[in-house]
């Protein structure tokens, strides 16, 4: 999984066209309900079941254990 250094990872394009909005939302998340999301999408997962990807991705980008991200994996089937 990617290095989520930011709030906002975008591996593949796929939040490119709506980032300021997505920006603003996550802002207004973390005001009023105190809750940093943090949204990547990529590709794919490449096999790794979605929530461990999720937990690895924010393990190994050294965020709290209880930080919780969001993953789009657009091209994923399950």
């Amino acid at each position: 999984p990617p290095d989520l250094g930011r709030q906002i990872t975008d591996l593949n394009g796929e939040l490119a066209e709506g980032e300021t909005g997505l920006r603003s939302a996550l802002a207004q998340l973390d005001t009023e309900d105190g809750i940093e999301l943090y949204v990547v999408s990529v590709d794919s997962t490449d096999g790794q079941d979605i929530v461990e990807w999720a937990d690895d991705a924010a393990l190994g980008s050294g965020l709290p254990s209880e930080a919780p991200v969001l993953v789009l994996a657009t091209r994923d089937q399950d």
